[in-house]
C-alpha cells in the first residue's frame, strides 16, 4: 500500500467534524484570551495556556487515537495484512498526525501572538508550536498503540511531567517537550534563556521526534493485533 494511501486512511479516521470544532474553538479561546491582555505579557498566556495546554492536549487527542483506535477497533488489520514496512506504517500516521495538529498549533499562537501586537512573539510562537506538536505527535502516536488508556495517560504525562517538571526543575525539564518549547518561545519574546546554547530548544524538539518516531516504528514491529 501507497504511503499516500496510507496517510488518507489514517487522515479520515482523524478528521472529524466534532474534532475540528474543539480544535478551532480552543484556537479562538487563546486568540480572544490573548486580545484581553497587555502586549508585554503575551508570552504569559503564550507559554502555559498555548504550548502549555492547547498543543499538547490537541496532540494527545489526535496521535494517540491514531493507531491505537484503529487498532482495538480491528480497523488496523486492513493495513496491517498487505506486505507493508512498518516505517511506511508509521510514517504515515505520522504525517496524518502532522496534517491536523501541526496547522491546530501553529496558526491560533500565531494570530494570538500578532493580535497581541507583538510579531517576535507571534513568530517564535508560530514556530515553537509547530515543533512541539510534531515532537508530542512521535510520542504520543508510539503511547497510543502500546496503552490501552492512552488518552488517560497522556493527562497526566502532561499535567504532572510536563508542567511539573519544568515548573520544579531545569535539570527535569530537559526531558520535557515544553522546556524546549518554551524556551524557543523565551528567545523572541526577550525572556531568559533555559538552555545557554542558541541551538539547543530548537534542536532539542527534533531529537525527540526523531526518538518518538523510532519508538513507534519499534512497537509497531514488536505488536501483535488485537
Amino acid at each position: 500500500m501507497a504511503l499516500t494511501e496510507l496517510w488518507r486512511t489514517f487522515l479520515r479516521t482523524q478528521l472529524t467534524r466534532v474534532r475540528l470544532l474543539v480544535i478551532v474553538t480552543g484556537g479562538i479561546a487563546l486568540v480572544l484570551l490573548t486580545a484581553t491582555i497587555d502586549a508585554r505579557a503575551a508570552g504569559d498566556v503564550l507559554e502555559p495556556l498555548g504550548l502549555g495546554l492547547l498543543v499538547p492536549l490537541v496532540t494527545l487527542v489526535i496521535a494517540s487515537s491514531t493507531l491505537g483506535d484503529l487498532d482495538r477497533d480491528g480497523g488496523l488489520v486492513y493495513v496491517w495484512l498487505p506486505p507493508v514496512a512498518r516505517w511506511r506504517l508509521a510514517a504515515a500516521a505520522f504525517l496524518a498526525v502532522a496534517t491536523i495538529v501541526v496547522p491546530a498549533a501553529v496558526l491560533p499562537l500565531t494570530l494570538a501572538g500578532l493580535v497581541a501586537g507583538q510579531g517576535p512573539a507571534a513568530a517564535g510562537a508560530g514556530l515553537a508550536a509547530g515543533l512541539a506538536a510534531l515532537a508530542y505527535g512521535a510520542v504520543f502516536l508510539g503511547l497510543g498503540l502500546r496503552v490501552p488508556r492512552a488518552l488517560v495517560v497522556g493527562l497526566v504525562y502532561v499535567v504532572l511531567w510536563e508542567s511539573g517538571a519544568v515548573a520544579v526543575s531545569d535539570t527535569l525539564g530537559r526531558v520535557s517537550v515544553r522546556w524546549y518549547a518554551a524556551g524557543l518561545l523565551d528567545r523572541f519574546v526577550g525572556l531568559p534563556d533555559p538552555t545557554g546554547a542558541p541551538s539547543a530548544t530548537g534542536l532539542g524538539l527534533l531529537v525527540i521526534t526523531a526518538g518518538g518516531f523510532a519508538a513507534t516504528v519499534w512497537l509497531l514491529r514488536r505488536h501483535r493485533l488485537t
